[in-house]
């Protein structure tokens, strides 16, 4: 497996299975699928839900810089073929920051992304060259490290086919 560096701490990218014990759910879920920028990284996991059988992107946002990422339209992925594929988060975004608190050393956002029909298909056919985090005033973009992610999306989707069955 492979170990990458955050701070001080190394952390080994895994799937893990475990149980949500608010809904009781039983879920399968990577942890650690990061994206590093020029000051701070983005964590993009992929996570099923075997009870309700919907497959998301749980995503956590770490930088020096404030974002705020956008309700509509959050997260760009921008495929080798020139597609683009805009998802929007689900929910609510979790900041420890506020426009008008305090900041932090490092600013964290974090929450899930619906994952569509489309994009399952471009995941599995299509290279993905870059990832864009739209937030209210400014965005992020990510395009080292890419390959690692999607390869690791594909090989989770290929491993659990589950995963595929509400996207047949």
């Amino acid at each position: 497996m492979l170990m990458l560096k955050t701070g001080c701490v190394a952390s080994k990218y895994q799937v893990i299975h475990a149980l949500n014990p608010q809904t009781k759910s039983h879920t399968i879920s990577e942890v650690n699928n990061i994206l590093y920028g020029t000051s701070g990284s983005v964590e993009l996991n992929l996570i099923f839900d075997k009870n309700t059988q919907e497959l998301a992107l749980n995503f956590h946002y770490r930088d020096q810089d404030w974002l705020f990422i956008k309700k509509q339209s959050s997260f760009m992925f921008i495929f080798e073929d020139g597609d683009i594929i805009t998802l929007s988060h689900l929910g609510k975004i979790n900041a420890n920051v506020t426009k008008d608190g305090p900041r932090p050393a490092i600013i964290e956002e974090w929450g899930q992304i619906s994952w569509t029909r489309v994009m399952m298909e471009k995941i599995l056919q299509e290279k993905i060259i870059g990832i864009r985090i739209n937030g209210d005033n400014r965005y992020k973009e990510y395009v080292r490290g890419l390959t690692t992610v999607q390869r690791r999306w594909k090989k989770t989707i290929q491993r659990y086919p589950e995963m595929k069955t509400q996207y047949q």
